[in-house]
């Protein structure tokens, strides 16, 4: 199932600050980075760029030695997954399920992994080093940040203390198709901050 949006940009900004949409980790604290789901780059006045927001998510793991598992997907639902030992390495074995949490368990007892979560096939948040016997957890709610930045790249950690500056969020619970506007910014001194707006809802 996907929410369709449409990011529309009502801005006669000219410095086309990217576009970030991202999600918050919730079943870690803030003890992990936050990733830029999706970057929106130099979007002109009036033109628009389609979001597709998959309610799927999937997952993939990756060990010290740059080696990568296949992507596994979890649907909607939270679920508990363990790496255990495999005769020519790690084994990604589930284990049960949990209505509010996807949960990685490292049980190799020999090395670290990286666990990453992606929506739509893009990175949507990772946790790295998980070490033996180690387990962690993501939460996600329906609500998307939307902010902007000037050098962010797509699927990249965001810099320490930036998640303040996405003070618009959006929930996107029953939605089908929205559209997103941007407006404000502008030239001169009676420019306005940049502000995104949802219209056009249409539900379930």
């Amino acid at each position: 199932m996907y929410t369709d949006l449409t990011y529309i940009n009502l801005s006669m900004d000219a410095n086309l600050p990217r576009i970030i949409v991202l999600q918050k980790n919730l079943g870690q604290g803030d003890n992990h980075p936050l990733i830029a789901w999706k970057v929106i780059r130099n979007c002109g006045y009036e033109w628009s760029h389609p979001i597709r927001f998959d309610w799927g998510l999937s997952l993939g793991l990756s060990d010290i030695h740059g080696n990568e598992s296949p992507r596994i997907s979890l649907g909607r639902e939270g679920i508990r997954h363990q790496m255990c030992p495999g005769t020519g390495g790690g084994v990604i074995v589930k284990t049960g399920s949990d209505p509010m949490e996807i949960s990685v368990s490292n049980r190799t007892g020999r090395e670290s992994y990286t666990a990453r979560i992606y929506r739509s096939g893009f990175l949507l948040a990772l946790r790295p080093r998980i070490l033996p016997g180690e387990t962690v957890n993501f939460h996600f709610n329906n609500t998307i940040l939307i902010g902007t930045g000037l050098r962010v790249i797509q699927g990249q950690p965001l810099p320490p203390g930036r998640l303040s500056d996405f003070k618009t969020q959006i929930d996107l619970s029953g939605l089908k198709k929205a559209r997103i506007l941007m407006l404000g910014g502008g030239p001169g001194p009676g420019s306005k901050p940049l502000r995104f707006f949802l219209e056009g809802r249409k539900k379930w």
